[in-house]
């Protein structure tokens, strides 16, 4: 019974060691999560009691190959089978009436369920990707197939749908690339979006009279459907509902129904679309490289997001006169495009749907239809816009890095999304009035970015118009705005009104509000960025208290309180109002909830009748209570996640200083906060050369005898101060109960300062924003490493998107005092260049390599093989067969499309 968690009947926690389990009699539910990731489970076997099973009860139970469910059992909670990859089959018995969304998602093993007779519906990916299953029998009564349901069941052949079934939901059988045909019920009114998408060996299929609607997508790149029966019943048809079916298609390459052109699958050259067609589909011509020209039917009145898309050879096109709208990037790329006719009646023309037409530029190089500027394609420099304008489009300008100066005329009201992105030599800009809105990323990037004119006509700026600007040091703003919050910087309006200073609103402000004050403060101008930071001090904000822990300034906030910084630290900072019992009491009116925290810092909701719930109850709930319960439990979420990283964060400083705390202020720190406790529990301590960790039933060592604590300092224990079967011991207590470490602590590799060449890293290009992490790993982002001489060169690349990286290529690595801290920035130099060290055959790499799990061990063979790095790969290999004999890598991770 120890290996139990039991509560009420409701099995919480199964912390035994695996293998055959029967639970014992008395157990009613199987509580959310109660066996998640136990990898050596192998079978199980549940009492009659049990009517319940929660939500990823078993998930990512990758030994587990036999179940044994008992005939009461009504419900299969969410992911409660997910990533059980050695299922091979499964019997549910009579009493189950629903399968929970992703219940058996990614099964692989999976080749046979039984499906009794009450089961009404099959949930959201119920059963995506089980790869082995060949043939299901939905039984009668089944009304509704959901989102995903059997997406990506590669060999699915055959499945027997009952009458009952109405709804298909949006990509239910998406990739199921061996079903050849379907059979479905007259009940089915509607085909959802993507329902059918990639099943490539689908040959025919008849919709029954009734349907009304196939979504979009829904038969997309069925590449062998020879023929499909579509009833007068069908009113709607989606865009690329029939997307690249081309054997669907007529002798001239075009796939038409109900007046659609869905898409072209003829020679190109100069094509002519027949009577008939009143829209051209999302895609229809999409990358079409030999299309010419073409002529569109006279009903022709919509043109499809992307129709033409990437048709680099199209010269010209007139659309006829019943057209009113251009999707959008309908045009996009049409590089040889010189002449395009537009009707009178267009009223709609989408986001960048001329944008990159450089044949249709002017001779100063500016892309302009209908008053709108798409692209400009001119030498830079200082650039009058023509007059006529309404509007800059998305990216009309981005990584035009010669233009320096620019001049919009009267008439324009909208700057697009990223219009002038990265245009890295603009110095300033005056915006005319009338305009009312910048969009997203507007001026992102633009570095030298000195001044700018707001007008008073502006309403809205999107989010991130002019981060990087950092030279923006003038900035003109109508009396309207408050210059104190400078909110064009992309923040919310709410910061910009009613406050005459920074200080002011800093007192005012409530913790949301700190919250999007401090992502803004990122964006301000030097001066009141300045401002700002010594100002946020006086919030009594937990946003405001976590932030000077980040820049080192709690200190300072505990003086201006009269406060220790520990206890700081540890209770106000750390505290989200739990019981000893890791529980909150919410009332909702009609009844008090009990909010649980669990041991891995996600929370249950348990009912008064000792139910769980998976949300709050909202049904008979005084609306008032009700939401103020929903948002204190929102907040409970987020304070958790953001208490949990400061935490991680301040030990793995203290890992890699090797800094320690008085033993008596570690017991109260991690004894009475649940959530400190709950990361004590997954960190391994040392004191005086004894290694112990936290557990709910007390201290213990690695073998789980108890451990007791001595008046001497406790600190963060360090791989390179153990014994390698000390070590050892605590990998595989973690391993052993499905524990993650906040940090790769027990499991960081060891060297000396011999193994370290000087030029372990050298030719291995680092890329800049690899290092913005650095900091918190000991080393600054231009690589100053305490004990260490780094001779490093930066370089900078224009990538193939015009923005330019920056490189760091560590040319000599010299260590003259080994420590912790170095030993931590080795590994992570390690890994930020391990891929760089294997494509130059370094064996070292395999120091990183060691602990990593398949789909990375598959990658780097990859990387090794296309280096004809023989030796890397030669380990790589052997390694690979030591440790993950079982897994074929190629059958594991490599994507079929």
């Amino acid at each position: 019974m120890s290996d139990f968690v039991i509560e009420n009947g409701v099995l919480k926690k199964y912390t035994g060691p695996g293998g055959d389990v029967v639970v014992p009699d008395g157990v009613t539910s199987i509580g959310d999560w109660a066996f998640r990731n136990c990898t050596s489970l192998k079978s199980i076997i549940l009492p009659d009691g049990v009517t319940s099973i929660g939500g990823s009860a078993f998930a990512w139970c990758e030994s587990l190959t036999s179940i044994t469910l008992p005939d009461g059992l009504t419900s299969i909670g969410v992911g409660a089978f997910e990533d059980c990859t050695s299922l091979k089959s499964i019997t549910l018995p009579e009493g189950v009436t629903s399968i929970g969304a992703c219940a058996f998602l990614g099964c692989t093993s999976l080749t046979s369920i039984i499906l009794p007779d009450g089961v009404t519906s099959i949930g959201v990916g119920a059963f995506a990707d089980c790869l082995c299953l060949t043939s299901i029998t939905l039984p009668e009564g089944v009304t509704t197939i959901g989102d995903d349901a059997f997406n990506g069941c590669k060999n699915l052949t055959s499945i027997t749908i009952p009458d009952s079934l109405t709804s298909i939901g949006r990509w239910a059988f998406a990739w199921c690339e061996s079903l050849k045909n379907i059979t479905l019920p007259e009940g089915v009114t509607s085909i959802g979006l993507g329902a059918f998408e990639g099943c490539t060996s689908l040959t025919s299929i008849t919709l029954p009279e009734g349907v009304t609607t196939i979504g979009d997508d829904a038969f997309m790149n069925c590449n062998w459907l020879k023929s499909i029966t579509i009833p007068g019943s069908v009113t709607s048809i989606g865009d690329g509902a029939f997307r690249g079916c081309k054997g669907l298609a007529d002798r001239y390459g075009f796939v038409i129904f109900k007046g659609c052109l869905h898409s072209y699958h003829g020679p190109g050259g100069y094509v002519v679309v027949p009577d008939g067609v009143t829209s051209i589909g999302n895609h229809a011509f999409w990358g079409c490289s030999g299309l010419t020209g073409v002529t569109l039917s006279e009903g022709v009145t919509r043109i499809g997001d992307w129709a033409f898309q990437g048709c680099k050879s199209l010269k010209s096109i007139i659309l006829p006169e019943g057209v009113t709208s251009i999707g959008n990037e309908a045009f996009q790329g049409c590089t040889s495009l010189k002449r395009i006719i537009l009707p009178e009646g267009v009223t709609s023309i989408g986001n960048e749907a001329f944008r990159g037409c450089t044949g249709l530029a002017d001779s100063d190089g500016f892309v302009v239809v209908k008053g709108c500027l798409y692209s400009y394609h001119g030498p830079g420099g200082d650039v009058v816009v023509p007059e006529g304008l309404t509007s800059i489009g998305r990216w009309a300008f981005a990584w035009c890095e010669s233009l320096k100066n620019i001049t919009l005329p009267e008439g324009v009201t909208s700057i697009g999304l990223g219009a002038f992105e990265g245009c890295t030599s603009l110095t300033s800009i005056t915006l005319p009035e009338g305009v009312t809105t910048i969009g997203d990323d507007a001026f992102n990037g633009c570095k030298n970015l000195t001044s700018i004119t707001i007008p008073d006509s502006l309403t809205s700026i999107g989010s991130g118009a002019f981060f990087g600007c950092k030279s923006l040091k003038s900035i003109i703003l109508p009396d309207k705005y408050d210059s104190g919050l400078l909110t064009l910087i992309g923040q919310s309006k709410e910061l910009s009104t009613g406050f005459k200073n920074m200080g002011e609103y800093i007192k005012q402000a409530d913790e949301d509000q700190m919250a999007d004050l401090i992502k803004a403060s990122k964006h301000f101008v030097k001066a009141w960025n300045e401002k700002f930071q010594a100002a946020y001090l006086y919030s009594d904000t937990r946003a405001a208290m976590l932030l000077s822990d980040k820049r080192k300034e709690l200190d300072k906030y505990a003086r201006i309180r009269g406060l220790d910084e520990d206890e700081l630290r540890d209770n106000m900072l750390s505290d989200l109002g739990l019981d000893k019992d890791r529980c909150r009491h919410l009332d909702l009116g009609n009844q008090t909830v009990t909010v649980r925290m669990l041991s891995d810092f996600t929370f249950s909701i348990e009912l008064p009748d000792g139910k769980t719930a998976k949300s709050l109850p909202k049904k008979g709930a005084d609306s008032e209570k009700y939401d103020k319960a929903k948002s204190e439990l929102a907040k409970m979420k987020k304070d958790v996640k953001s208490i949990w990283k400061n935490r991680a964060d301040l030990i793995l400083g203290d890992f890699i200083s090797g800094k320690g705390r008085a033993a008596d202020k570690w017991e109260r720190a991690y004894s009475g906060n649940p959530v400190l406790h709950g990361v004590a529990c997954l960190i391994v301590w040392e004191q005086d050369k004894n290694y112990f960790t936290r557990t709910d039933g007390g201290l213990v060592r690695s073998d789980g005898t108890p451990y007791v604590l001595s008046d001497k300092p406790i600190r963060a224990a360090h791989p390179m101060e153990m014994e390698t079967s000390e070590t050892e011991a605590w990998q595989a207590y973690f391993t052993a109960r499905g524990l993650k470490q906040p940090f790769a602590q027990i499991w960081e590799p060891v060297h000396t300062k011999d193994d370290i060449a000087p030029d372990r890293y050298a030719g291995c290009p680092i890329n800049f924003f690899q290092l913005q992490g650095a900091v918190k790993h000991g080393l600054s982002e231009k690589l100053v490493i305490p004990g260490c001489t780094v001779d490093a060169k930066w370089t900078s690349e224009q990538a193939a998107s015009g923005k330019t990286v920056t490189f760091c290529d560590i040319k000599s690595f010299k260590i003259y005092s080994y420590s912790r801290a170095v030993n931590h920035a080795v590994a992570y130099l390690d890994r930020v260049t391990v891929l760089g060290r294997i494509e130059k055959d370094d064996i070292s790499a395999m120091d990183f390599v060691r602990g990593c799990n398949i789909a990375q061990i598959t990658d780097f063979i990859a990387a090794a093989q296309e280096a004809n790095a023989v030796n890397v790969l030669a380990a790589l290999l052997e390694y690979k067969n030591a440790h993950f004999a079982d897994f074929d890598p190629m059958d594991e991770f490599t994507l079929e499309w």
